[in-house]
């Protein structure tokens, strides 16, 4: 499922249209296969993600107890090689790091969290049964009626994981994915 105008789901080089260009790495190429971005997925949720969790959120994140832990040694350290000090000693002007230790780990520490949220947004919908909107564990007809019903926007009708029934991958729900899902059951 294309997110934030990503086909692939990898940030990479854009074409003169505008759109990123696809599979241009072995990373794109891996990464136009379902089975693989759900393995992802679910290895992501499972081990990474609570990790990053504890490295970056909370009241005391484990980035900002190891931070003060080193304070002492990175000022040595910036003394002599000039690490960190805002855009003073910064390389290039796109590389900032903070005016002090303290701020640098913070911009760490607030970069994984964000990076962490838009990968759980990434891939969120590969952790569903693909077809499954009701939730069930199970791609059956029941879904195709539900999104039939939602389709012709009956009250009652309400879609658990709407991102499961978008089998036509363009961030919508519509007949095409209706007709993909009948498609599909009637494969199977």
């Amino acid at each position: 499922m294309p997110i934030h105008g990503y086909d692939d789901g990898i940030p990479s080089s854009s074409s003169k249209s505008g759109r990123p260009t696809v599979g241009i790495s072995w990373a794109g190429t891996l990464y136009k296969d379902d089975d693989f971005i759900r393995l992802v997925a679910k290895y992501y949720f499972k081990d990474f993600r609570p990790y990053l969790d504890e490295l970056a959120t909370g009241d005391t994140p484990y980035l900002k107890r190891l931070a003060d832990t080193i304070r002492p040694s990175a000022e040595m350290n910036n003394a002599r090689w000039h690490t960190y000090g805002g855009d003073k000693y910064s390389p290039l002007p796109s590389i900032m790091s903070g005016s002090s230790f303290t701020d640098s780990a913070e911009m760490l520490r607030s970069f994984i969290e964000k990076r962490s949220g838009w990968l759980s947004e990434l891939w969120l919908p590969y952790t569903y049964e693909k077809g499954d909107i009701n939730a069930d564990g199970v791609f059956s007809v029941a879904d195709a009626v539900a999104l039939q019903s939602w389709l012709l926007s009956q009250s009652d009708t309400s879609l658990t994981h709407w991102q499961a029934a978008d089998l036509c991958r363009d961030d919508r729900l519509d007949i095409f994915d209706l007709t993909s899902m009948k498609k599909e059951l009637l494969s199977k």
